[in-house]
């Protein structure tokens, strides 16, 4: 009997071989000689999984599963080290009756989905190949069983295909989109035809493009307000360096009135200020004449009339 066959049994049928550059090729459950293939990555096929008949190799290779890329949950290995771990310990405990329950799967739903565009390790070789068998066995469990195996790894192939969807979902919910709670709306897909299942994809497509526009012009809003700010910055920075000029122009004046003083090169006649200075100098004041001599006389403070010079308005 197919249901007879219990999910958590397909860890323990793995066939690893090592290395990276080896194939990972597992035998069905029940699967009649079929087993799941996956080769190494190519830049062509980098998910392709394949259905080989290990009872009849003349019957070569068929691809069933060929994504763009896989989605896995991100569980870290202590996670699942720990949840080994206590297994280990329930398994070692005595029993308290006859009856004893399977025990429950691991929920690992808290930890996030993970997009991978290809194989980064060998162990993601045969992650994927255990996300087949899963979906095998979740087929599997509920076929009849009379059911060809052609048709039950056909049906696997489509379920592995609605899990990694689901997988997708939630990612680009919660990844792209930012939503804390994430709510499937796989079930909203319509098997019962061809053209309804159509339908209800094309509904799913323009869902997410809506989702998609709403963030494009959240992200331009956001990205608007951004160049703003920097603009205001930068005017805020001109404005400072502007200021920081004119201060510099203040003390250096200030100085040299200072030193003028100091040095006797600055005097004052009736309200008339005279600057002394060996070369004429670059700025005048408006109420002070530039007197251009080594030594002050009389004859320099006079006009040719007799006047004292005054400054030039």
């Amino acid at each position: 009997m197919w249901k007879r066959i219990p999910v958590f049994l397909l860890l323990f049928l793995l066939v690893i071989h090592p290395g990276f550059a080896q194939d990972v090729v597992v035998p069905l459950p029940q699967g009649e000689g079929y087993a799941v293939k996956k080769a190494p990555p190519s830049a062509n096929a980098r998910w392709e999984l394949k259905i080989i008949n290990q009872g009849t190799p003349a019957m070569g290779e068929r691809t069933v599963v060929e994504p763009a890329s896989f989605y896995k949950r991100d569980v870290p290995p202590e996670a699942i080290q720990s949840e080994g771990e206590s297994a280990s310990q329930e398994a070692a405990m005595p029993m308290q009756s006859q009856r004893q329950e399977a025990p429950e799967a691991p929920d690992y739903s808290q930890y996030p989905i993970k997009r991978l565009i290809k194989s980064e390790t060998p162990e993601h070789d045969r992650e994927q190949v255990t996300a087949f068998i899963e979906a095998y066995n979740q087929v599997l469990l509920n076929s009849p069983p009379d059911e060809p195996i052609e048709i039950i790894i056909d049906k696997a192939a489509w379920q592995y295909w609605y899990n990694q969807m689901t997988s997708w979902e939630e990612y680009i919910s919660k990844s792209v989109f930012l939503k804390k709670d994430f709510t499937s709306t796989m079930n909203k897909l319509d098997f019962s035809s061809l053209d309804a299942l159509k339908n209800s994809v094309t509904t799913l497509a323009n869902e997410a493009n809506t989702e998609a526009d709403k963030v494009i012009r959240s992200d331009h809003v956001r990205n608007l307000g951004f160049l703003n700010r920097l603009d205001r910055r930068e005017n805020a920075r001109n404005d400072y360096r502007q200021w920081l000029e004119d201060q510099k122009s203040l003390v250096i004046d200030f100085t040299h009135q200072w030193a003028r003083k100091e040095n006797e090169q600055e005097i004052n006649i009736d309200g008339v200020i005279y600057l002394l200075s060996e070369k004429p100098l670059e700025s005048v004041p408006r109420n002070a004449v530039n007197l251009v001599t080594p030594r002050l006389t009389p004859y320099d403070l006079l006009n040719a009339d007799g006047t004292l010079k005054k400054p030039i308005d």
